[in-house]
């Protein structure tokens, strides 16, 4: 009973969508082994005013976790290696599990929601409370497409082509992630 309440108090109170994936998976293990105080006024309150005493942390660790996401040391000329510019390409990240239709990977949920989360909170706006981010549920719906904050294009080979809309948030990640509040260069200029 108590895992069950400690769970329904984190979802309800949108903890997951502001800690960083690391921090949520070491609080779901803590969730899961049952190491918890018992659920009581004092401690609920507690436990929300440290969270609350911890948002700024947690967001400047989401904020780094999803600079170091982006920038993904591989062959893709699109990625820089020292800050996120306009687009990136992210591997692994689709997959094709019916036929033509393509959907985010189970395994990079906690990526994307990590990903819109810190877009999110640099944006000024509340974190997502219900856990699906809107980049999952227009990959689930297209193939290609936009949401708020990303164009994008999923394709057959894993590879999802992300465009960030608002460089603003860009310059702002990079900042939090890499010290300097820049755009990585565009590297597909010049490209036919």
């Amino acid at each position: 009973f108590r895992r069950i309440a400690w769970r329904l108090l984190a979802d309800r109170l949108g903890v997951w969508a502001v800690m960083s994936i690391a921090k949520a998976a070491e609080f779901r293990r803590q969730l899961d082994d049952g190491d918890l105080p018992e659920v009581t006024a004092e401690n609920v309150t507690q436990t929300i005013l440290g969270l609350v005493a911890q948002a700024s942390d947690f967001a400047a660790e989401a904020a780094r976790e999803v600079f170091e996401m982006l920038r993904p040391h591989s062959a893709y000329k699109t990625n820089d290696v020292f800050r996120v510019g306009r687009k990136v390409i992210l591997a692994y990240w689709v997959e094709c599990p019916y036929g033509d239709r393509l959907r985010l990977s189970y395994h990079r949920l906690p990526n994307a929601r990590a990903l819109e989360g810190v877009f999110r909170i640099l944006d000024g706006k509340a974190a997502m409370t219900d856990g699906r981010c809107e980049l999952d549920a227009a990959i689930d719906k297209a193939a290609v497409g936009r949401t708020e904050y990303f164009k994008y294009k999923a394709f057959k080979n894993g590879n999802l082509h992300l465009e960030f809309l608002r460089p603003d948030l860009v310059k702002e990640l990079n900042f939090h992630g890499g010290g300097e509040r820049v755009l990585g260069p565009d590297r597909t200029a010049g490209r036919a």
